[in-house]
């Protein structure tokens, strides 16, 4: 269960099928965000959960950053950006009515998270892609 408090995303497991739920650990938290949007997550094959979202700044720019768990949710690693730069703010006439931005979402193998965003620093709305091998998420 993940829980937004501000710049903030905790998350809860359960291991009885939501019956039940252990304590919310904090998962995420990114330095002048001023809230996060858009999570998505993700639990491996490999039984990692991978968690990315959108930090929102004052100015209403945003960057991409994600985390992992290997420990089935007791702990999560440092933040990490994913984006090179950040995203200027929405802009209706520059992105076409928001086409493209409602596309977030991550995958994972044994080795790798993989994800996609909407972001328009490129001076257009576009769909953005990252690679982040799992070995340089610290803990």
């Amino acid at each position: 269960m993940l829980k937004t408090e501000g710049p903030r995303y905790s998350i809860a497991v359960s291991e009885d099928y939501g019956r039940t739920w252990g304590p919310y650990v904090t998962a995420g938290t990114v330095p002048d965000a001023v809230s996060f949007a858009k999570p998505r997550f993700e639990f491996s094959r490999d039984g990692v959960i991978g968690l990315m979202w959108r930090a929102v700044y004052a100015d209403r720019s945003y960057d991409i950053w994600a985390v992992i768990s290997r420990d089935s949710g007791q702990t999560y690693s440092r933040a990490l950006r994913v984006s090179h730069a950040r995203s200027p703010a929405r802009d209706a006439f520059r992105d076409g009515g928001g086409f493209g931005d409602d596309i977030q979402d991550l995958s994972m193998d044994k080795q790798t998270m993989h994800l996609v965003w909407g972001d328009s620093r490129a001076g257009f709305q576009g769909v953005w892609y990252g690679r982040v091998q799992l070995s340089a998420f610290e803990f």
